[in-house]
């Protein structure tokens, strides 16, 4: 079984052992958190949310916030709905056209 060791609310590790025992014997001075179908997403540098029982992945960009609710990180401004692909530009905090696919 899978489990995420956490210290301070950040995952430092994640490993493999046949069972919680085992993980915390290991790391006896850190949370261990198993890694099941309701808890997955755990990543080194991500956040164990221990309110609402998720992971969230590391920070993608300085100016995201994290919505603990649903461990999603969110950009100050909301993702274009015009069906075009948009990359963040962390400089200027705005989502970014991507440029248009070669016509074949």
């Amino acid at each position: 079984m899978n489990f995420a060791i956490v210290e301070n609310g950040k995952v430092t590790d994640v490993i493999v052992a046949d069972s919680e025992d085992v993980a915390k014997a290991l790391f006896p001075k850190a949370d261990v958190i198993a890694v099941t179908e309701q808890t997955k997403g755990a990543f080194i540098g991500g956040s164990w949310l221990a309110g609402s029982k998720k992971f969230a992945a590391p920070q993608p960009f300085v100016s995201w916030t994290l919505d603990e609710a649903t461990g999603e990180w969110e950009a100050p401004v909301a993702y274009p709905s015009d069906g075009k692909g948009y990359t963040w530009d962390e400089d200027s905090k705005s989502w970014k056209e991507l440029p248009a696919p070669p016509a074949e």
